[in-house]
C-alpha cells in the first residue's frame, strides 16, 4: 500500500463495505462450508469465489495450469488478489 494512504479513511471504507456485503459474505461462507472440497481441488469454492467477485465487478481471470487459482482486480491501480 503506498506510504501517502490515509488509514482511517481506509478503514472507513473497509468498514462499510464490510457492512454493506455482510449477508452476501455469510451466505458465500456457509455455501463453502456447507459444501466441503479436498484440498487442491476446490473446484466448486473456487468458482463460488471467483463468481461473487465477478459480481461485484471485479475481472476476474485464470492463472497458470492450475484451475483452482484464479486473480481478481479492480481498477488499474493497487494489489491483486
Amino acid at each position: 500500500m503506498p506510504s501517502d494512504l490515509d488509514y482511517a479513511a481506509f478503514s472507513r471504507i473497509v468498514h462499510d463495505t464490510l457492512r454493506h456485503e455482510r449477508d452476501e459474505l455469510i451466505g458465500l461462507a456457509q455455501a463453502l462450508y456447507d459444501d466441503p472440497e479436498l484440498s487442491m481441488e476446490e473446484h466448486r469454492s473456487s468458482r463460488r469465489v471467483a463468481d461473487y467477485l465477478a459480481s461485484k465487478g471485479l475481472d476476474v481471470r485464470g492463472v497458470v495450469d492450475m484451475p483452482t487459482a484464479f486473480v481478481a482486480t479492480a481498477g488499474t491501480d493497487g494489489p491483486e488478489i
